[in-house]
């Protein structure tokens, strides 16, 4: 889109404010919705100095994976409301379905306990979601171990298996470390921890987790765990899914959240749930 008005080539900035503002004048003046689509460079971001996103009222994006059919709308900004509300679409054969509870979708007890299968809680918006993380800790005959994480940062998981080799003396130097989140979505809540290493523990040494159990909580350098300051929200939303159980950095058992302090805490909460 551009405009004999001014002389500069299309695609330029000049265009772009020009063309943008002369939207926006026209919106204001007719009382009507304009949606412009914009330029997205290959990091995910708006292409050009930000001009597009400094005029306009409301920056969506919407994101997905290739590999999934699931497309998350997110709001950036947004000059009259909350900029951080999120929905959740699936792709079907007709186009995009919205995702009318998101919690269903992504996480739900699991029939059976599993090796290498913990529920964990993170935030999208104004939602609490449960999701399922699932780990594969494997022996490799390669020099250098395997570190691939989908849908989880890849430092934070760094961060996660130097604590357990360093303060739980756990041998990952030999092991190749596979995580994933399920469903396609993207956990950047640092309250996943727990449920990223207690699903890496339970690969490693072959133990069943708790199937109806949420771990909410985030690792710090020390190994302590610290709690988020929504918990009951996530609580809440943890026993409208069918969980019975959530296990949080708080001092003493409180209805169903049980303590875990550190790291130390929650492999005797993965062990001792082998002995029951």
């Amino acid at each position: 889109m551009y405009t004999e008005d001014v002389n500069s080539p299309p695609g330029s900035v000049s265009q772009v404010r020009f063309c943008t503002d002369r939207l926006f004048r026209f919106a204001k003046e007719r009382n009507v919705s304009v949606f412009l689509s914009g330029h997205i460079t290959k990091t995910g971001s708006v292409a050009g100095p930000k001009a597009l996103e400094h005029i306009v009222d409301v920056v969506l994006y919407l994101e997905g994976e290739r590999t999934s059919g699931l497309r998350v709308l997110r709001a950036y900004k947004n000059r009259f409301g909350p900029a951080d509300e999120v929905a959740f679409f699936k792709m079907e054969e007709r186009g995009l379905a919205p995702i009318e509870d998101p919690a269903v979708f992504f996480a739900s007890p699991g029939e059976r306990p599993k090796v290498g299968v913990a529920y964990g809680s993170t935030v999208k918006g104004s939602l609490r979601i449960v999701v399922e993380i699932q780990s594969l800790v494997n022996f490799t005959y390669y020099p250098v171990p395997v570190r691939h994480s989908v849908g989880y940062e890849h430092k934070r998981l760094a961060i996660v298996l130097a604590i357990l080799e360093k303060i739980l003396k756990l041998k990952l130097g030999k092991m190749d470390v596979y995580l994933k989140v399920e469903g396609g979505l993207s956990v950047e809540d640092p309250y996943a921890d727990m449920a990223v290493m207690a699903s890496v523990i339970s690969s490693l040494k072959g133990i069943p987790l708790d199937n109806e159990a949420v771990f909410v909580g985030e690792i710090s350098l020390s190994g302590d765990f610290k709690s988020p300051p929504d918990l009951d929200l996530r609580v809440a939303e943890a026993k409208r899914l069918g969980f019975k159980r959530v296990y949080a950095p708080v001092k003493e058992v409180s209805g169903s959240v049980l303590p875990v302090k550190d790291a130390r805490g929650l492999l005797e909460v993965i062990e001792d749930h082998l002995v029951l």
